[in-house]
């Protein structure tokens, strides 16, 4: 019996276009985006360096504080822009599109980092937090001006970092592994869902974790929580 084997050109051609796998997989990669999305993180994460580090009653001042300007009036920005066209998505997907949208988004975060200072001092891992996101976006809106780095990789990766960190004040040692595993997890998890709806290459993806992972580190090295 003879078997009959198509040219690779064309076997080839017919696996490139075959949408199945592709349709089984943009809907859990856009749900790990969406859920995932920088603005979603604020609030988990200030929560939890709140618990470890402050008092009941100054944790909710500074962690209505914190939502307030690092992830709510961002994204109100985010759906003016998007209402005046000014953006094509709440992605901004166009990197020539993100210059003025992160400008104004670090000028909230500024505030909100000046805020955070004036009601409880400048020492604190919401603080210190708050600080890392300040100086990285001013760094990742500089690298975007040539190459589209990861935000979502970035934010997750920092996320990720500092609950690792606080875990192990609040968890036992086993506890504390299984958050930071739960954070490596979830930042491969995301840096997959944007490969895969082509949001950002492999390496874009890869360099967002790592100056995620790298920004967090070095605040909590160098700025005295």
């Amino acid at each position: 019996m003879k078997t009959f084997l198509l040219p690779q050109p064309v076997k080839q051609s017919l696996i490139s276009t075959c949408p199945v796998l592709d349709d089984a997989r943009q809907p859990l990669a856009r749900l790990i985006s969406v859920a995932l999305n920088p603005l979603m993180l604020v609030a988990p994460l200030f929560w939890l360096l709140g618990a470890a580090g402050h008092e009941p009653g100054p944790a909710r001042e500074l962690l209505f504080i914190s939502v307030l300007f690092f992830a709510v009036l961002p994204f109100g920005l985010l759906l003016l822009f998007l209402k005046a066209k000014r953006i094509e998505s709440l992605e901004i997907r166009n990197r020539s599109r993100r210059p003025l949208p992160f400008l104004l988004g670090i000028a909230l975060y500024g505030a909100g980092f000046a805020l955070l200072i004036s009601v409880e001092g400048p020492f604190g891992l919401i603080q210190n937090a708050a600080f890392a996101l300040l100086w990285s976006s001013v760094l990742a809106s500089v690298i975007t001006l040539w190459w589209k780095i990861s935000i979502h990789c970035t934010a997750i990766a920092m996320a990720a970092y500092y609950a690792g960190f606080t875990g192990a004040a609040l968890l036992s040692p086993a506890g504390s592994l299984l958050l930071a595993a739960a954070g490596l997890l979830l930042s491969a998890a995301v840096a997959w869902s944007r490969i895969t709806l082509n949001a950002h290459t492999p390496a874009q993806s890869i360099a967002g974790l790592a100056f995620g992972f790298a920004a967090a580190a070095l605040t909590l090295q160098f700025y005295p929580v």
